[in-house]
């Protein structure tokens, strides 16, 4: 498949170029002779990152030149010194101007025709030519202005060129470093202009070209009904009118398109549908219009394009000898002539591969359809050793996107250029984990050039790529990252989990940034550089900067050394930077150079919270946390400690700091302190004077060792102050809210209750006992009775059980008491009447639920119902009796009779009221003379008892002031009796 592309693509470029050199005009404004290697007037400005320079060519030096109007495909530039430097994103543009002079700023080329860009590797000695991409079409009669542009992230020195001194302003210039260089503004204007050839082709009347194939793309991933989609050029002086288009698949003609519309003098017609096919992979598709209006096409230049519609790639391929693909480069050139139409994974041979690789845009990438190199043995190898500017990476990501190199291991040899990976033109969204990234493990010097990774912005910035469980060996610099300026800034970045291997001058270098993530990294410096170092370097790193979980640590006999130094890192109180879980260690005290666990400078709205410090250089010059300029700072739950001279706490600028408490302040042969110029010798001195730190504490928290600042110190144990960002440790261990911890280490709490209270159970049910807290920090168990030894027990009995935990920090037992719940008794009391009514009364213990079954079919849950029977009879009533423990049943037999219809008399006559009621209510009872009232409890305690007299009519108010609950009111009158229940709340 790639070889027929190839091999196709190479001749349509021949034919191309052979028909434009036999019809074109080649004009040369400005004579040879005299060179320069002036930034000022070559278009080459390599001595510099950046440049941007406008030229002013007259319409009258054209055309005494020989040169008519016509449309100019190509320029170039005589070289008299050349330089070998990349020209990254070279483009050349050219516009219509009425100007006869420039000025010092540069003119507006929203306009203008963008007719060259391309990465330029370096100028050769004579004319260098840019064949244009797109045309200028000129008038004959304006004047043009052409500009030049470049934008590099390195320099070396100018290409010399030949120039002329004219009358006139024609070179409009800026050149710098660091900048977006075709977006720069002018700094100056000049009479200084390079010698240029121009390629100008004769203007036609009538012209029907295609500009673009616009469907089927590259990859084409739906062969089905593709529409034939183009966009119809126009390069003649004329308009459009009509044109045949014709078109073939693998040489087999198609039915024509009849083009019908209008297309305006140099102008163009995106969508021209010529029609709809059903492709099968490798298809060749070749399309040529012909009779523009009619007429033979004398400017067929234009006239035809074509492409092999072919499927991108998708799925896992090889590359090994025998694979797929013998190489990387085998399998990228298939990528970028194809691209992809799904996830794509190229499995790497258990071998070494010595190549360089460069990683571009490819078709159909995105979030879901990413292009994985993955290794598949401790031996997958990619190396490279690179001698100069030119080939300095092993990758190299230019403007690619969507990438994952994960587990190789990529290796630059090269002694003086080492990048290994280099990140081009806006490369975002990669991933580069688990791999081993190397070069010189063994350099002395501070030059960028060989850094392991290097990525410097342009107007594209390289967002959101993560790299991740990383070996980074070697090198000046691990990651030198840069964005592009404060307003165009690198954003999302992700530094996380790698391991730092013997840098010699910085760790991580990180400028112009948004967002980024410093997390997890163990960033071990042994440097014998005697110069200033740094573990991390950060500037300019805008909104929710994060450091958290890194293990810092130095050894370094002389020289300053930065654990952290961060500049002009501007946070928001809704963006916030964040610093946190760091172990920050400068362990050589033969050292008398100074160390900076922290160095702020001009940051705002930055958390400094759990971190533990251990800083042993022998100086004065020996700083915790310095704090200068910025402000809104927080430090909070932090270990300090210096275990020789200088300051825990250096707060050279007031404003800096908003809030400093709940920290570990240890500096027995230094100072806890420096505040608005005032040195604080001890914890005390420093809060009276500051308003700062009242609830901190100053204690030796006896780290592990010198590097391993895990500690037991009890003293931190609640000490601390929530931090509702902040909820794991630095070993991923989990933050008490409600005990918070100083430092940036979580450990078990051996004074605390590891069991908890007593436990009552059922005596027939199992029940689980485990240790209270984080399981995770307890390294063995010992439990008895039963010499267990898991995390948690399932015991039956009661009784006293007793455990044993040992942490990293000690051991520590405890007991707990697990009591049997008592089982329910079911028991009960009947009172009858003869009215068929008998009352129950509950006498059971331990219950909390009644059942009762009252033998005629009929039941209740009530804890003490009572029941009329529909007949006499003798019936057996069943209360079961429940708790959450179990059941008991038990029954009695109750015998109820039915009075006669006089008999239930009083039924009809006494009337109680209200009921319920508070303890108040009437007994009211007509037809009777006299009558006996009686209130009991429902255990039978008699709590009222009268005998009323009356002429036949009793109102009988009672006041009970007994407590609430379920009473029986008995009344005898006219030789019977009735029982009813009332209820006082």
């Amino acid at each position: 498949m790639k070889n027929l592309y190839l091999k196709l693509l190479s001749l349509l470029v021949i034919q191309a170029f052979a028909y434009q050199t036999a019809h074109a005009v080649m004009v040369q404004v400005g004579t040879l002779g005299t060179t320069t290697t002036s930034t000022t007037y070559t278009p080459y400005k390599t001595l510099w990152e950046d440049g941007r320079t406008q030229y002013l060519i007259l319409a009258s030096e054209i055309i005494s030149n020989g040169g008519s109007a016509g449309q100019i495909n190509s320029l170039a530039f005589n070289v008299s010194t050349a330089q070998a430097q990349v020209l990254n994103g070279f483009t050349i543009k050219m516009g219509s101007t009425a100007l006869t002079s420039l000025t010092n700023t540069f003119q507006p080329n929203g306009g203008f025709t963008t007719c060259y860009t391309s990465n330029v590797p370096g100028t050769t000695i004579g004319w260098n030519t840019y064949m244009f991409s797109n045309g200028f079409n000129w008038n004959g009669i304006d004047n043009i202005i052409v500009e030049v542009c470049f934008d590099n992230a390195s320099w070396t020195s100018n290409s010399g060129i030949h120039y002329n001194t004219l009358a006139f302003n024609s070179n409009t210039q800026v050149n710098a470093d660091g900048q977006v260089g075709c977006s720069m503004a002018a700094t100056g204007v000049y009479t200084q202009r390079p010698v240029m050839q121009l390629n100008i082709l004769p203007p036609v009347a009538d012209d029907a070209g295609i500009a673009i194939i616009e469907s089927p793309t590259v990859p084409a991933c739906n062969l089905l009904n593709v529409p034939i989609l183009i966009t119809m050029d126009n390069s003649g002086s004329d308009t459009l009118f009509t044109a045949t288009v014709n078109w073939w698949v693998n040489g087999i003609p198609q039915t024509p398109y009849n083009f019908s519309d209008t297309i305006l003098p140099y102008s163009s017609k995106t969508g021209v549908n010529i029609g709809t096919y059903t492709f099968n992979n490798n298809d060749f598709l070749a399309i040529k219009t012909t009779l523009p209006n009619g007429v033979i096409d004398l400017y067929n230049v234009n006239d035809s394009l074509d492409v092999i519609v072919a499927t991108g790639l998708s799925g896992s391929y090889t590359i090994s000898s025998g694979g797929d693909y013998p190489t990387f480069n085998d399998a990228v050139n298939d990528l970028n002539a194809f691209g992809v139409c799904g996830p794509t994974v190229f499995l790497v041979d258990n071998t070494t591969f010595n190549e360089q690789v460069i990683l571009g845009y490819v078709n159909g990438t995105d979030s879901i359809n990413t292009i994985t190199f993955r290794g598949t043995g401790n031996n997958s190898k990619l190396i490279y050793n690179s001698t100069g500017t030119l080939d300095n990476y092993v990758i190299r990501f230019n403007n690619g996107d969507y990438y994952r190199i994960d587990s190789l291991t990529i290796e630059n040899t090269g002694l003086t250029y080492s990048y290994v990976i280099e990140l081009l033109n806006g490369s975002s969204n990669n991933e580069i984990t688990n791999c081993t990234l190397r070069n010189d493990t063994n350099t002395t010097t501070t030059s960028t050039l060989k850094s392991i990774v290097y990525g410097i912005g342009s107007a594209n910035t390289d967002n959101n790529n993560l790299y991740k469980n990383n070996l980074m060996q070697g090198g000046s610099v691990a990651f030198y990252l840069r964005g592009q300026s404060t307003s165009n800034l690198a954003d999302g970045n992700v530094i996380e989990g790698n391991t730092f291997y013997k840098q010699y001058y910085q760790q991580a270098y990180l400028y112009y940034q948004r967002n980024i993530k410093v997390r997890d990294n163990k960033m071990n410096m042994l440097a014998s550089y005697t110069g200033t170092t740094y573990s991390l370097y950060m500037w300019y790193c805008y909104d929710k900067m994060e450091i958290t979980g890194n293990i810092l640590t130095i050894k370094k006999p002389i020289g300053i050394h930065y654990s952290m130094y961060l500049g002009q890192c501007i946070g928001l109180n809704n963006k916030k930077g964040l610093i946190a879980n760091n172990f920050i260690a400068t362990t050589d005290t033969n050292n008398l150079s100074g160390t900076y666990g922290i160095y702020s400078n001009g940051n705002t709205y930055t958390d400094i919270v759990h971190n533990n410090f251990n800083l042993a250089h022998n100086t004065t010059g020996a700083y915790g946390i310095y704090l200068t300029g910025g402000g809104n700072a927080n430090v909070l739950n932090n270990s300090l400690v210096l275990r020789k001279m200088g300051y825990g706490l250096y707060v050279a600028s007031v404003g800096s700091i908003n809030n400093s408490n709940h920290n570990n302040l240890y500096v027995p042969n230094g100072n806890v302190g420096y505040y608005n110029g005032v040195i604080q010798t001890t914890l005390n001195n420093w809060i009276n004077n500051t308003g700062f730190d009242a609830n901190s504490i100053s204690v030796d928290p006896m780290y592990i060792d010198t590097f391993n600042l895990h500690t037991c110190e009890v003293g931190f144990v609640g000490s601390g102050i929530n931090i509702a960002n902040v909820t794991e440790d630095i070993d991923g261990e989990q933050r008490d809210s409600n005990k918070p911890y100083i430092g940036a280490d979580v450990f078990f709490d051996l004074s605390a209750d590891l069991l908890g209270a007593e436990v009552s159970k059922c005596p027939q049910d199992a029940i689980t006992l485990e240790v209270q807290g984080d399981s995770t920090q307890i390294l063995s168990y010992n439990w008895t009775p039963g010499n267990l030894t898991t995390p948690s027990i399932s015991v039956n009995n009661a009784g006293w059980y007793y455990v044993t935990i040992t942490t990293a920090c000690g051991s520590a037992t405890d007991s707990i008491e697990v009591i049997n719940k008592p089982l329910p008794i079911a028991s009960f009391n009947i009172t009858t009447t003869n009215q068929l009514t008998a009352v129950f009364a509950d006498a059971s213990t331990n219950a909390t639920s009644w059942t009762w079954n009252f033998g005629d079919g009929n039941s209740s849950t009530q804890q003490n119902p009572f029941h009329i029977y529909n007949q006499s009879g003798t019936y057996t009533v069943t209360l079961i009796a429940c708790n959450d423990c179990g059941c008991d049943t038990t029954t009695q037999v109750v015998t109820v009779l039915a009075n006669s219809i006089d008999e239930n008399f009083l039924q009809n006559v006494v009337s109680i009221y209200p009921n319920p009621n508070k303890g108040e209510f009437t007994i009211s009872m007509n037809g009777v003379a006299s009558a006996q009232i009686e209130i009991t409890t429902i255990q039978g305690q008699v709590v009222y008892t009268e005998k009323v007299i009356a002429n036949g009519s009793i109102n009988k108010n009672i006041h009970l002031n007994n407590a609430t609950g379920m009473y029986f009111v008995k009344i005898i009158a006219n030789e019977q009796t009735m029982i009813s229940k009332v209820i006082v709340e």
